[in-house]
């Protein structure tokens, strides 16, 4: 699944990386840890592939 990169967060203990993927239509988030993220060096801007490991979805428009 191809995505770009939209921001990086590496202020907590696991890195977040908000991507942009074109064909779901919505954003994905990914959290690495930092050593993965000091191999994979990411930067806002950038193509990407991502290969789900563990997905969860959540889905916003319910009621209680």
């Amino acid at each position: 699944l191809a995505a770009d990169v939209v921001r990086v967060n590496a202020a907590s203990a696991a890195v977040k990386v908000e991507l942009a993927a074109h064909d779901l239509g919505f954003p994905i988030h990914v959290e690495l840890s930092r050593e993965r993220h000091a191999e994979l060096a990411l930067r806002a801007g950038e193509r990407v592939f991502v290969f789900p490991k563990r997905m969860r979805m959540l889905v916003d428009d319910f009621q209680i």
